[in-house]
């Protein structure tokens, strides 16, 4: 201390610099504080679709995989309902502490496409914590179709402009989108035929009611092993052991509609960095664990771990790419 005038003592002036980098220091110590001490209860992961889907049981993989890393419950439940928004916004609205979490999918990026006003914005309401994995889709035909390769069924089609129809699980679904992706790629003009859900899109391409169908491995794998669906092309980015003599869509010269569902985790908006590096490096170890591998391919998907970064930078880019093929495809967004 100093002496001034009448007697006063006046404490010595702290440079900004130095107190600049006091209150960093502070500000770190406090988040390396918190990352080691969470989860210091339980995390809730939210799957916003029905029980029994892939999110749900993905979801309970990852929930179990996280209790056993961090030695503290993680749970999971069904809050379904609009499409996956309800369970969505709730946590969308939740406290951004890390302890409420959401196993979404691809449609999270679609809802822009299909409607005009949404109860959030993927982009700016959820913090990317993870693409965890992707599942691939199957171009496939009804069994007695006359094509033998993609490229016969494209110039067919090519031929007969709107003659051939595709089916889908239902309007907006990745399956739709997927086909639509591939028509404009193409070049190609299908009708589409809308289904309330897989089973009957399945049971009419069977059938011969329908052409073409995008089946998933888990869905279709079977079926197509027993000869009443023929498969034509894979949409991820390499090939199925169970079919390695069916080529991709990239391979086929069409990589732009090589697209595969994909599965991730989100947290509230402005969930804190040190919260979402905690969570990514324990993903992370859990994604090398053999036992997980193993547990994914019983569902037919494939590990597709990615940082943070990388899932964010998915979402902003699929959003507009898909509002492009709902716009080829004449899909006007609803009220």
């Amino acid at each position: 201390m100093t002496v001034i005038g009448n007697g006063r003592w006046q404490a010595p002036r702290i440079g900004r610099r130095a107190f600049t980098l006091g209150l960093i220091g502070a500000i770190g110590s406090l988040a390396l504080a918190r990352a080691q001490s969470y989860p210091a209860r339980t995390i809730l992961i939210i799957n916003p679709n029905a029980p029994g889907g892939v999110n749900d049981v993905l979801g309970r993989i990852v929930a179990q995989k996280l209790q056993e890393q961090f030695g503290k419950a993680v749970v999971i439940e069904s809050r379904p309902g609009a499409g996956g928004d309800i369970g969505t916004e709730a946590v969308v609205k939740a406290d951004p502490d890390g302890y409420m979490l959401v196993i979404a999918s691809t449609s999270l990026t679609l809802k822009p496409s299909l409607y005009k006003s949404l109860r959030f914005d993927p982009r700016k309401d959820l913090t990317a914590i993870a693409r965890l994995a992707t599942q691939p889709m199957i171009v496939v035909v009804r069994p007695d179709f006359p094509a033998a390769s993609l490229s016969d069924f494209i110039a067919m089609a090519k031929a007969s402009p709107g003659k051939f129809s595709f089916g889908t699980p239902g309007p907006g679904t990745p399956q739709h989108f997927g086909a639509e992706m591939l028509c404009a790629e193409a070049g190609i003009k299908l009708v589409h035929v809308p289904y309330k859900g897989a089973v009957p899109a399945m049971t009419d391409i069977m059938s011969g009611h329908i052409d073409l169908y995008y089946a998933t491995e888990t869905s279709g794998g079977p079926h197509i092993a027993a000869g009443k669906m023929k498969p034509l092309a894979v949409t991820g980015e390499k090939r199925l052991a169970s079919l390695p003599d069916v080529k991709t869509l990239g391979e086929l010269g069409l990589p732009q509609a090589a697209i595969a569902i994909w599965y991730g985790l989100f947290g509230p908006p402005r969930l804190p960095g040190d919260v979402v590096a905690r969570l990514s490096a324990e993903l992370k170890t859990m994604s090398s664990s053999e036992d997980y591998e193993k547990r994914l391919m019983t569902l037919a998907l494939e590990n597709a771990l990615s940082t943070p970064q990388e899932m964010a930078s998915q979402i902003n880019r699929e959003i507009p790419l898909w509002q492009g093929v709902a716009a080829a495809a004449g899909i006007k967004p609803e009220d």
